[in-house]
């Protein structure tokens, strides 16, 4: 169940991050972007966290960690 938390704390972070993200020439510095430099990559690596504290299986750990890094 902790599991789920993380992930959807995650999915938080990226639709926060999502409604932020502007397409220009300059840096986004207001939301997400003013605390945290990534807040797209921190999503995904709290929901990759979290999947692999619900499925709780080794190899999963091994393959997304191969498919994100």
């Amino acid at each position: 169940m902790r599991g789920l938390w993380v992930v959807i704390i995650g999915l938080l972070v990226r639709t926060w991050a999502n409604g932020y993200a502007i397409k220009t020439e300059k840096l986004t510095t207001s939301g997400p972007y003013a605390h945290i430099r990534n807040p797209l990559y921190v999503g995904s690596f709290l929901i990759m966290t979290g999947l692999l504290i619900v499925l709780q299986v080794p190899i999963t750990i091994l393959v997304l960690s191969l498919l994100v890094f």
